[in-house]
């Protein structure tokens, strides 16, 4: 006497359709992975305290909270050289170059895009962040179809505008597409916490998080293209 009504049967087939298929659907979401950017980021500075290295690494945590993967370079550790051709050497395969700028050249060539904080001196681009692109730049160029953010601090009012400017000028010349809109923070020492690294200006961390998931959109859809 289990007699089960046409109706009935209709809609446990459905229900057990619907269990079926939302099954496949979770594992088809569980396999799929998605894909984020890999990034270098560097400050221009080499100044232990340098409000530019405490504003990237608020940006670094920001874009690693969003899945994005980040190799930071500090430019004073790293020992790059004053960029000169004499250290240079010939192989077969090519120009070799001093082992720490062959290391850094290597890690930049790997990434999808850059993450950069700079300071301003002399209205334009502070020397050791000038002589880390120019190295990027050698023959075999890794900076070429890298999409790469911009982020400024200034002790004044500029808030880096002329670095950043001077930069995408050097950038665009190696075939970097640097983001349209970057982040100026100025008048750093009633901005930024200079014994902590805090920035004190809400606003300011919030443009951050809107830039590092700008550069991750940018990478992606430029990967997509």
């Amino acid at each position: 006497n289990n007699f089960i009504f046409p109706q009935t049967r209709k809609t446990q087939q459905q229900e057990e359709h619907q269990l079926l298929l939302s099954t496949f659907q979770n594992k088809k979401k569980e396999k799929k992975q998605v894909k984020m950017a890999n990034i270098v980021a560097f400050a221009g500075s080499l100044r232990a305290k340098s409000f530019n290295k405490s504003v990237l690494r608020y940006a670094v945590a920001a874009a690693e909270k969003q899945g994005i993967t980040v190799h930071v370079v500090d430019l004073g550790e790293a020992n790059l050289p004053l960029i000169n051709q004499d250290l240079e050497t010939q192989s077969e395969a090519g120009i070799v170059f001093p082992a720490e700028v062959e290391a850094f050249r290597s890690l930049v060539s790997k990434a999808d895009g850059l993450l950069i904080s700079t300071p301003e001196y002399n209205f334009s681009i502070p020397a050791p962040l000038k002589n880390a692109v120019d190295w990027l730049s050698r023959p075999g160029s890794t900076l070429t179809n890298k999409t790469v953010g911009l982020i400024g601090v200034s002790a004044g009012p500029s808030g880096a505008i002329s670095a950043q400017e001077h930069l995408r000028t050097v950038l665009a010349i190696n075939g970097s597409f640097t983001l349209p809109g970057s982040v100026r923070i100025p008048n750093a020492y009633q901005t930024i916490n200079e014994a902590s690294g805090e920035i004190l200006v809400e606003d300011y961390k919030t443009r951050i998080d809107s830039l590092v998931k700008t550069l991750n959109d940018e990478i992606l859809l430029r990967k997509r293209a």
